[in-house]
């Protein structure tokens, strides 16, 4: 295995791995609502792409809605009364 022939500067270490950094998310404001959304992707706020609904998203107001209605219904059916349980004949 070779080894290095010299010792490498700490400033030289440093601009070799320069591209290796974090980068900044390109970021840009969504053309239905506004919100800062990553380029090339559907808003997850309102799900809109390119000026168009691509997908549909629930507003906050529609699940709480949506989950009153279950609730409404689980309580409006009625619970099931204990019965005793048939014995059963057994074969003498």
């Amino acid at each position: 295995m070779s080894v290095p022939s010299k010792r490498r500067p700490r400033s030289e270490a440093g601009g070799r791995a320069f591209h290796l950094r974090l980068k900044k998310r390109m970021l840009i404001a969504c053309s239905h609502c506004k919100k800062e959304i990553p380029t090339h992707r559907v808003c997850p706020f309102c799900g809109y792409y390119k000026g168009r609904e691509v997908i549909h998203i629930k507003l906050k107001k529609e699940k709480g809605k949506k989950h009153k209605e279950k609730a409404d219904q689980n309580e409006k059916v009625p619970a099931k009364e204990n019965k005793p349980e048939k014995k059963s004949k057994e074969k003498k």
